[in-house]
């Protein structure tokens, strides 16, 4: 990232102990060597799938070498795809219900 990125980054931070331009923290070696993203290596005590999101989006962003916006745009249109599925099953079973329930009030 270059300097100017970053300090633009920091200075939205809400954190008052930041210094405006202050740099990104280095990534740690032990995680580097591990194949950790870097988005989970600055929040390792995040939410077990908090954790996981971060690292698919950092992973998909690092492997695929598309910018952040075609990052998760790409994972959104991906978990849209994958429910797709169960969205089609339940509108369905509401359908389904919505026939029988005349009869089901009747009784």
């Amino acid at each position: 990232l270059s300097p100017h990125y970053a300090a633009g980054i920091r200075r939205l931070s809400t954190a008052s102990d930041i210094p405006a331009g202050a740099p990104f923290p280095e990534p740690n070696p032990e995680y580097v060597s591990a194949g950790v993203a870097y988005a989970a290596q600055v929040a390792p005590d995040s939410w077990h799938l908090t954790h996981c999101a971060m690292a698919l989006l950092d992973g998909l962003h690092s492997y695929s070498g598309m910018p952040w916006w075609q990052t998760i745009v790409a994972v959104t249109l991906g978990i849209k795809l994958a429910t797709f599925p169960l969205s089609l099953f339940s509108m369905r079973n509401a359908a389904a219900l919505g026939r029988v329930k005349p009869q089901a009030d009747a009784l």
